[in-house]
């Protein structure tokens, strides 16, 4: 397997939000520095590329990955574009021998995501996908009274993911860096199951482990959109409810929408319901709520985080998308030990089939079964 050693040597592929507004000031930090060396930065846009690397004094700037691959010594790239474009560009860096850390979600089908990991696995480099959900020591101990039989069997569960991105702060300036188009979004490959929906799966797979059917109700609820004038026409799904078996009866319901979040069911909080009891994940801070921080035994004990492991210094807690930057500092150790992460293929496989049947089964109103399987990381 390639290895390498600390810094990393990495190249940002993808300058929108998500780096604009946490990833590039996470990496600017000293304590990240010590992991990860950025080298180069790439964006469509060749002008925000430049003012991205002049902003953060990042050495090299490309506005082609072609160009970031053939002209920049790094050892790795970091795949923060839009949910379509991950399968090419990831495919593009596995083939020049680069390590590659993929933004969720990994790939828009399960065939694309099999071919991303294979391409790896024949070259002997790491790929690390987000959402690592099961990085969160929160969840950790959550899995950990679970298997307690704390609340004795689990009957359902419940996540929701709400949201959009035309009216986010970090698009509504006047210059390339501020004034990041979300079109995308709203076209295929898009949409709240893809970019918001995959963390509330992966969370439940990690918890409960795999899915055996899934079913679905899914629609398009407000078909135009607006960013700075402009009108978006939506062409995917902005409303969908999934239902997931776990088997023995055991279910869970997420929903991916583009409504607001409300007060009282906080983005990505997972509440399970068993025949002694329910336990409550969630996060104490409304601003990062992925963070998740409590670990509440209804009517019982409630645990609540301080400590976030390595992957998250305390430096970090206060920027935001501090979850996204930790899946990041795994994957820099994954690749300078050459180990195999711990949501390993098969789980972010199986995740992805999760999100392809259930837009299926939505569209034919039939059960539709899973057939991938989560394998142990070897």
């Amino acid at each position: 397997m390639k290895s390498t050693t600390f810094p990393v040597r990495v190249g940002l592929l993808g300058l929108g939000v998500l780096s604009q507004r946490s990833l590039l000031k996470h990496l600017s930090l000293p304590d990240a520095k010590d992991k990860i060396q950025l080298v180069a930065v790439c964006d469509i846009d060749r002008e925000r590329a430049r003012l991205t690397a002049e902003k953060y004094s990042v050495p090299e700037h490309y506005a082609s990955l072609e160009s970031m691959l053939s002209c920049s010594s790094i050892d790795a790239v970091l795949v923060c574009t839009p949910i379509p474009l991950h399968h090419e560009n990831a495919l593009m860096a596995l083939q020049a021998n680069k390590h590659v850390y993929i933004q969720k979600t990994v790939a828009t089908s399960l065939e694309s995501a099999k071919e991303i990991f294979l391409e790896a696995e024949h070259r002997g480099i790491i790929v690390v996908a987000s959402p690592l959900q099961m990085l969160n020591p929160a969840r950790q101990l959550a899995k950990k009274i679970l298997s307690e039989n704390t609340i004795g069997p689990i009957y359902w569960s419940i996540c929701t993911t709400n949201g959009g991105h035309d009216t986010e702060n970090e698009r509504l300036g006047n210059e390339s860096l501020s004034e990041i188009d979300p079109s995308w979004y709203y076209k295929s490959g898009g949409g709240p199951l893809y970019d918001m929906t995959v963390y509330a799966i992966d969370a439940l797979v990690g918890l409960f482990g795999p899915v055996r059917h899934v079913s679905a109700l899914s629609g398009k609820r407000v078909p135009i959109r607006y960013w700075k004038g402009k009108e978006i026409n939506v062409e995917i799904d902005d409303n969908t409810l999934l239902l997931l078996d776990f088997g023995e009866s055991q279910f869970a319901l997420v929903n991916g929408s583009n409504a607001h979040q409300s007060k009282r069911v906080g983005w990505g909080e997972l509440s399970v319901f068993g025949a002694l009891g329910a336990l409550e994940i969630y996060s104490e801070n409304p601003a990062e709520p992925n963070l998740a921080s409590v670990v509440e035994v209804v009517g019982d004990k409630t645990h609540y985080i301080r400590d976030f492991g390595p992957y998250l210094p305390e430096s970090h807690l206060n920027i935001c998308d501090p979850h996204t930057f930790a899946d990041i500092m795994y994957f820099a150790d994954c690749v300078a030990a050459t180990t195999r992460p711990i949501s390993n293929a098969s789980q972010t496989c199986h995740v992805v089939e999760i999100i392809e049947k259930g837009i299926l089964a939505a569209s034919t109103g039939q059960i539709q079964m899973i057939n991938t399987v989560i394998s142990e990381t070897k």
